[in-house]
């Protein structure tokens, strides 16, 4: 059985800290068309983050800092989460000035208090006390124009990949790979996608440029066996390499991909 979607790209000008799960980590949303309306990911801005690049070690605390650039606006917020390969809270955040945190779906979210002119927070992250893989931290900007209504705003999504200092045992973590295909590769308007048999669990798509912006999330799907995924691969998708992530409850997997038209 096929089954089809359309791949499009994924940004009220809230002055209050925005509600948990807004990151558009796996089984998230984010803010654009919710609290504020526009293209996600469209406007020229930059977000600076301390971390890209650098690994960490079991139970540091690492002071981190995110700085929004975006010379077009004039009120600015961001949320922030960590999760582990299993899309479960990783380490645990302490607060910094004008920042809070919150809990939701057993993830753990630091903030902006208060949106402001205010474009960068600084505060400290703990690391887990085991080695558990590489953490990915989702990361979710806001530049609003601070008109009075939700048009207008620029909403950016960034995520960060982090890795240990040392390798992860087998004891601590177990990894398992979904080996999946994708044609046809290069895409022109179409992409299929075709899952081994065993996939039961509910699972997600993500595509994501080679800036590591997010550029379309699905809803989840019901996992089948050897179930086949059909995508139309709307114009707004330049041409360029991509990398396609698939998540589910315990597995991530991979692939880049070339749109090509």
């Amino acid at each position: 059985m096929t089954i089809s979607f359309t791949l499009s790209h994924v940004g009220n000008s809230s002055s209050l800290s925005p509600p948990p799960s807004r990151t558009g980590a796996p089984g998230e949303s984010t803010c654009v068309n919710s609290c504020h309306i526009g293209m996600l990911n469209s406007g020229p801005g930059k977000i600076n983050f301390s971390l890209e690049g650098k690994k960490y070690s079991k139970d540091s605390v690492i002071s981190i800092s995110v700085e929004i650039i975006d010379n077009t606006k004039s009120r600015f917020g961001f949320q922030l989460t960590a999760l582990d390969d299993n899309n479960n809270k990783a380490g645990s955040f302490t607060i910094g000035p004008k920042t809070g945190i919150a809990s939701s779906m057993g993830r753990e979210y630091i903030a902006h208090q208060t949106a402001s002119g205010t474009k960068t927070w600084q505060f400290d992250w703990t690391a887990p006390s085991s080695n558990v893989g590489p953490i990915t931290f989702f990361l979710a900007a806001n530049a609003a124009n601070a008109n009075g209504s939700n048009s207008g705003d620029n909403i950016y999504t960034r995520s960060y990949m982090v890795e240990p200092t040392s390798p992860v045992s087998t004891k601590e973590i177990i990894k398992e790979s979904i080996d999946f295909v994708v044609y046809p590769n290069p895409i022109i308007d179409r992409l299929n996608i075709v899952l081994p048999s065993g996939i039961q669990s509910e699972f997600s798509i993500r595509l994501f440029n080679m800036k590591g912006e997010l550029i379309y999330l699905s809803e989840s799907i019901a996992g089948y066996n050897q179930e086949e995924y059909s995508f139309n691969v709307d114009s707004d998708i330049v041409n360029s390499m991509y990398i396609l992530v698939i998540y589910s409850e315990q597995q991530k997997a991979y692939k880049k991909i070339l749109v090509k038209r």
